[in-house]
């Protein structure tokens, strides 16, 4: 969805609808990387002003931030060769 060049430029799709979003809006958008486990706290303490990245709208993280619309609908899937014998998620 979003990594670094070998020139250190961010690119990839969510970087990419992020510069347009912000174009559309004439606004001046400066991308930078955070500690992912301390997200919650970056966007409380006003270090960064939102995530664009990869944040799963919950229920639980609704009570403690403000969400846009969804644009993406994420699904994971678990797979394995035919012949492995493994037919369900416990094995």
């Amino acid at each position: 969805m979003g990594f670094r060049q070998k020139d250190g430029r961010l690119v990839g799709f969510d970087v990419e609808l992020a510069r347009a979003v912000f174009k559309r809006l004439d606004l001046k958008v400066s991308f930078q990387t955070i500690d992912w486990s301390m997200k919650e706290t970056e966007l409380r303490n006003g270090t960064i002003d939102m995530i664009w990245n990869g944040y799963t709208k919950t229920k639980a993280r609704e009570k403690n931030a403000t969400f846009s619309h969804t644009y993406l609908n994420d699904e994971q899937y678990l797979v394995v060769k035919n012949n492995s014998h493994i037919t369900n998620l416990e094995e």
